[in-house]
């Protein structure tokens, strides 16, 4: 993506009418272009100023290229990072090498250390990559990542291209996730804050939710801009420009459009047939993680919703329910 188009992009999305946005640039990998990255970043927090509009930033990287300049940068600016990490030094590099074949697990831990050190810490979040061949590691991994110092986590579920979940791998990863929470709920009352949550609010882009919410919303706050311009519900669409919801150009179609202006109005037949569109390609292309994901979200709810009790008697669970980034 060129600067012209992240400006269109910003310019589109950071209305003055609208809640607060939040931005989520990703790639590929954005450090690779860190000239362009800080422009268009310098570019949404002069817009939001102008338009007086409360804006929150995230960065999504590996982690590989992250500098002390770019920290010093991103912290002055208030910018998140969601960095990438497969678990311990093994589970991360099977899949995260460089092209010589090496790991890049030594490399992203010595820039995490710069971080962990001079980075603000409810700026950052480790992603917690979760791979179905890795699915008897994953409280094990979430562990390790601990022990290194992190305290702030989002999982990230992966599809494998040769083929989706298996039922018993998804039944594995659930036992595996809820390990995790108990391990927080102990790490709790030891008074050593974890915070987790299934996903980043960016990450949350479940059309069923949207849709119960708010119909029209979702066209202007769960947006995917490619670095052509052409607007999507989820990268997953973006593979078929038919699955496109409109362009930068042209705006949303008129569908989407009229839809999203008429906040009061909700055409049920339509969006019924959007809906089932769209979830009909993200399930042909998901691999299943749609279907975990749930799973997770249902765990998550029931440890949540335990943590919250306990915070009306405990100390400590107070404690880790004012702190926590994840509201």
């Amino acid at each position: 993506m060129d600067i012209r188009t992240a400006k269109k992009a910003l310019d589109f999305f950071i209305k003055k009418e609208s809640d607060e946005q939040q931005i989520f640039i990703y790639g590929g990998e954005p450090l690779l272009f860190p000239d362009l990255l800080k422009k268009t970043i310098s570019h949404a927090v002069k817009v939001a100023k102008k338009r007086k509009q409360k804006i929150t930033i995230w960065v999504g990287t590996n982690g590989v290229l992250l500098t002390r300049k770019l920290l010093e940068f991103f912290g002055k600016k208030g910018v998140g990072l969601a960095i990438s990490l497969g678990g311990d030094k093994q589970s991360h590099d099977k899949y995260r090498t460089f092209e010589n074949g090496a790991g890049s697990f030594e490399r992203t831990l010595r820039n995490l250390k710069i971080m962990l050190k001079e980075f603000p810490r409810q700026q950052y979040s480790i992603g917690f990559c979760m791979h179905p061949s890795q699915v008897n590691k994953f409280h094990n991994n979430f562990l390790h990542l601990c022990s290194l110092g992190f305290e702030f986590f989002h999982s990230e579920l992966i599809y494998d291209d040769k083929g989706p979940w298996t039922d018993d791998q998804m039944k594995i990863a659930q036992k595996q996730h809820a390990k995790i929470w108990n391990f927080i709920e102990k790490s709790i009352e030891r008074n050593k804050m974890i915070y987790y949550a299934k996903y980043l609010d960016f990450s949350d882009t479940s059309l069923n939710n949207i849709v119960k919410k708010n119909t029209g919303k979702c066209f202007f706050k769960n947006i995917e801009v490619m670095p052509e311009g052409d607007l999507y519900l989820s990268a997953f669409l973006a593979s078929s420009r038919k699955n496109a919801v409109g362009s930068l150009g042209e705006g949303l179609k008129k569908n989407m459009f009229a839809c999203s202006l008429n906040f009061a109005k909700i055409y049920q037949q339509d969006c019924a047939q959007c809906k089932a569109f769209h979830f009909k390609q993200l399930k042909n292309i998901s691999m299943n993680t749609g279907v975990l994901e749930e799973m997770f979200r249902e765990t998550s709810k029931v440890y949540l919703k335990k943590i919250d009790s306990m915070g009306r008697k405990g100390e400590k669970y107070l404690k880790h329910l004012q702190n926590t980034p994840y509201k």
